[in-house]
């Protein structure tokens, strides 16, 4: 078969496979149209979003216009079930471009926000002791 086929060789080489086999191949040819549309809508959002995700696969995802976003980070239940860890990041309403990150932590001791510059571009976040 050849590496790359036009769109009369291949209806051509589908109608050559049994029936099941071609009512196979529609049934998984549906799926995937209704799965590209799923992300499409998923995809979509109001038009003034300014919170997005973003995971390089598929199209931006738009959620809303100044939501939080809440990380559980780390090991995030403690032995009694409980929520241990949690980094929230929310557009900062008293300065206006800035992010405000919050931190949650329910371990025993001080915690706090720890900040490393990774490039000039580019911070990491992180949970520790003061």
């Amino acid at each position: 078969m050849p590496a790359k086929m036009n769109a009369t060789d291949l209806h051509n080489a589908l109608g050559r496979l049994p029936k099941w086999a071609q009512d196979h191949i529609r049934l998984l040819q549906q799926r995937i149209t209704e799965q590209e549309q799923h992300i499409s809508q998923l995809s979509t959002g109001p038009e003034d979003s300014d919170v997005r995700i973003h995971d390089y696969v598929y199209p931006d995802r738009l959620l809303g216009r100044g939501l939080p976003v809440t990380f559980d980070v780390g090991d995030p239940y403690g032995p009694d079930g409980t929520l241990r860890d949690r980094i929230t990041v929310e557009h900062s309403r008293e300065r206006p471009g800035w992010l405000d990150i919050n931190i949650t932590s329910n371990r025993a001791g001080a915690h706090a926000v720890h900040v490393y510059p990774v490039v000039s571009n580019h911070i990491r976040l992180g949970i520790g002791p003061y």
